[in-house]
C-alpha cells in the first residue's frame, strides 16, 4: 500500500519530534513494505528514497490519504 501523510492522531511533542527524525510530514509519500505478523511493525519507504521500520504505535498515529 502506500499514500501520503493526511495527519496525525498523536499531538504530543515527543510522538511529532520522532515522525520528525524520520522525515515524516503532513504530504509525505509512504509506501509500505512489509508488515511484521508478529508485532505488526512495518518497514516503510518514504520520498521513494528512505527505507525504515515503525512501530505498530507509530504506524496507528499516521493517517494516510490514497
Amino acid at each position: 500500500d502506500k499514500g501520503t501523510v493526511a495527519g496525525v492522531i498523536e499531538q504530543s511533542p515527543s510522538f511529532l519530534q520522532h515522525l520528525d527524525r524520520l522525515q515524516i510530514h503532513m504530504g509525505t509519500p509512504i509506501r509500505v513494505k512489509d508488515l511484521v505478523d508478529y508485532d505488526k511493525s512495518m518497514s516503510i519507504i518514504i520520498n521513494n528514497r528512505i527505507e525504515t521500520n515503525i512501530s505498530f504505535d507509530v504506524a496507528k498515529n499516521i493517517l494516510i490519504s490514497k
